[in-house]
């Protein structure tokens, strides 16, 4: 019926007229549209509300419209309730986006890309294994380098093998520790997607197996005006913690020329 309106953007005050509604058509009606106009008739009313219209969210028991209450209705997979924090935590805006499309998995990682025949061959430059974000994040040996040097510095609770089981048992610590964990984890995995993303489109591998941890270290020390005075004590524990652990990691400098 709207398909073969005379005026499909008409307003209702331009089709009601005096207790009847004058809904105009392009053509002439078949058998099956004319019953389909009667129906359309009987379900509209005979008169319209002296009231002014008003517009109401009924997602929302307020009747406003809320972000959040859009996009509980539009997504359908499972709520990961550990990701909340990571809106408070003290990142850049970007980061934190970032961070969110790795959580959905929605990063345009090599086999994504070769889904949707864009450049590249779908598989890992340093490893020769199909790229999906997990590979990214544990299983290419720049990840594991990197995540064996965290654990090894600040300890046991940094092993990750499996994003799910990871962030649910850390990502719900309390208070302080929960902003940080969120810092260090955004930390990881934006070096480790850049480490891939220099390696696939400019052709940039690491010179040492070391590289993403200097980088990770780099990364922490940019973000560092983003933390909370509350938490600054913390941070810079942790700072020094990880920095302590890279000193072994840093190359001897060369040594002078023996003059004869």
């Amino acid at each position: 019926m709207f398909a073969i309106s005379s005026s499909p953007a008409a307003l209702v005050a331009e089709v009601f007229d005096v207790g009847r509604w004058n809904i105009l058509f392009r053509r002439y009606l078949g058998v099956a549209e004319a019953a389909d106009l009667l129906q359309l008739r009987s379900s509209l009313p005979t008169a319209l509300a002296t009231s002014p219209d008003l517009a109401s969210w009924r997602l929302q028991p307020s009747g406003e419209f809320s972000v959040g209450s859009a996009y509980r209705a539009l997504f359908q997979g499972p709520e990961l309730t550990w990701t909340s924090p990571l809106w408070k935590a003290p990142l850049s805006l970007s980061i934190r986006i970032f961070v969110w499309q790795l959580l959905r998995d929605r990063l345009p990682s090599g086999v994504e890309v070769a889904k949707r025949r864009g450049p590249g061959t779908g598989l890992c430059p340093l490893c020769g294994t199909p790229e999906t974000w997990s590979h990214i994040l544990f299983s290419c040996s720049a990840a594991r380098a990197l995540w064996s040097f965290v654990q090894e510095a600040l300890g046991p609770a940094w092993q990750a093998q499996e994003l799910g089981e990871f962030l649910q048992t850390q990502a719900n610590r309390a208070g302080g520790g929960r902003r940080l964990f969120w810092l260090v984890f955004a930390g990881i995995s934006w070096t480790l997607w850049n480490v891939h993303n220099k390696m696939v489109i400019e052709n940039i591998f690491p010179s040492r197996v070391t590289d993403p941890v200097f980088s990770f270290l780099g990364f922490l020390q940019q973000w560092s005006p983003l933390v909370q005075q509350r938490d600054r004590s913390s941070f810079d524990d942790t700072l020094r913690t990880l920095r302590t652990a890279a000193l072994p990691l840093s190359a001897p400098a060369p040594s002078s020329p023996s003059v004869a």
